[in-house]
């Protein structure tokens, strides 16, 4: 054989001994888990307040992989870590979540997962899930309506009212709830129904029982919502037991509101506190466009208003586009009951300091000789929605006023 025949047979046994050792490497090639792009063992993800987490998984070749996913709680409760993993099969998203039951509860957890397909080869991949507890940051709770008015006949209860809370996602919180009048009197509750459990955003239902309380009277307490870190807010509670809220007779009441707001504070109008209408009695009630003296389409109704007596009509300002004026904004709101109609004024003050607002602007009491002192809640918030310090005093012996607790705006007194 010449040199050109022993250079060509080698090269070509070259070539073939190459491809048959690339061959087998690429038929062998097992495809591993791919977490968030990246080929780890363990991916640590961190779940804040309600906020969900996802993690991609993916296969590193074009082998796709089959995948169980098994959670470990590593001995805390069982069930507080919501997992969606659909389909079980590369490439998918699993997404990560806390049961409310439990939020409030510091945990991890690990998620294991152990291909079924291909069945070998396949490296279980971990995802470790962090909950520490809420988020870390602060801020204060909203809760709207900001007051609430409940109505029962005598020894009846009343129909629930639910509060939205709201603010910074992930605020821890805890619930408490005062009777102010009976003192020591049990007929307020206050439940968790929704969200996300303690913590924001959530939402609550106040009931009230008129059970042992007396007939054709309106009594009073506080929900008081205190988050771990940060000033609590208080929900004001009107509970008119018999003819106050079960007469068929429609009462309108307050008949003006008090707003103001601060243009210091140009992005604080929506954590003005709604303000509430009661109307007394049975049937429908409806409510009517506002008529303005001033300004232009900054009077605002909440959807959880009443439209049937016994029930609250939640009014707020929207004061966008209003500039700063020594004279209020005035509007009407008018009420219709099967009583008639009654007009609501309604005032918004626009100022560049921060002044302080007083609602209901006018108290009406009601007493006959020996039977029970009346009571009526005042509250207080600052038109720019800073903590104002206030102090609560009396012009007459007759009348008496407690001390505002915390002695700031955001309080009743």
């Amino acid at each position: 054989m010449d040199a050109a025949h022993t250079y060509f047979n080698k090269t070509v046994l070259f070539l073939a001994t190459a491809l048959l050792m690339a061959a087998p490497g690429r038929a062998q090639t097992t495809p591993q888990f791919i977490l968030n792009g990246s080929a780890v063992a363990n991916l640590p993800v961190q779940l804040v307040g309600n906020q969900a987490s996802s993690v991609t998984v993916t296969s590193s070749t074009t082998t796709e992989i089959s995948f169980t996913a098994t959670v470990n709680y590593n001995g805390a409760p069982a069930a507080w870590l919501q997992l969606i993993a659909s389909p079980g099969t590369t490439p998918t998203t699993l997404n990560f979540g806390v049961s409310f039951q439990v939020i409030q509860v510091p945990n991890n957890a690990t998620v294991t997962l152990h291909a079924t397909s291909p069945a070998t080869g396949v490296t279980p991949v971990t995802i470790t899930v962090i909950y520490p507890g809420g988020s870390s940051s602060g801020g204060s709770i909203t809760a709207t309506p900001s007051s609430v008015t409940l109505y029962a006949a005598a020894g009846g209860s009343a129909t629930p009212v639910t509060v939205a809370l709201g603010g910074n996602v992930g605020i821890n919180f805890s619930l408490s709830s005062l009777v102010t009048s009976p003192p020591s009197g049990t007929w307020l509750g206050a439940a968790l129904t929704g969200g996300y459990g303690l913590t924001t955003p959530s939402s609550l239902t106040i009931s009230a029982n008129a059970s042992g309380l007396q007939n054709g009277y309106s009594y009073y307490g506080t929900v008081t919502v205190s988050p771990t870190n940060g000033a609590s807010t208080q929900i004001g509670v009107t509970f008119t037991v018999g003819s106050g809220g079960g007469t068929g007779i429609g009462i309108v009441t307050p008949t003006s509101l008090t707003f103001a707001y601060s243009t210091s504070s140009s992005s604080n109008w929506p954590t003005l506190p709604f303000q509430g209408i009661q109307v007394t009695g049975t049937g429908q009630l409806s409510v009517g466009s506002p008529t303005y003296a001033s300004g232009q389409g900054w009077l605002t109704l909440s959807s959880a208003s009443s439209t049937s007596a016994p029930g609250t009509i939640w009014v707020n300002v929207n004061p966008a586009g209003l500039t700063a004026s020594a004279t209020a904004y005035t509007a009407t709101l008018p009420v219709t009951t099967t009583s008639g109609l009654t007009n609501v004024s309604v005032s918004l003050l626009v100022t560049d300091s921060p002044v302080l607002v007083a609602y209901p602007g006018s108290l009406n009491f009601d007493y006959t000789a020996g039977d029970m002192n009346p009571s009526s809640a005042l509250y207080l918030y600052a038109s720019d929605g800073s903590a104002m310090a206030v102090s609560a005093t009396t012009s007459t012996t007759w009348l008496t006023v407690s001390a505002p607790t915390p002695p700031n705006t955001g309080t009743a007194v």
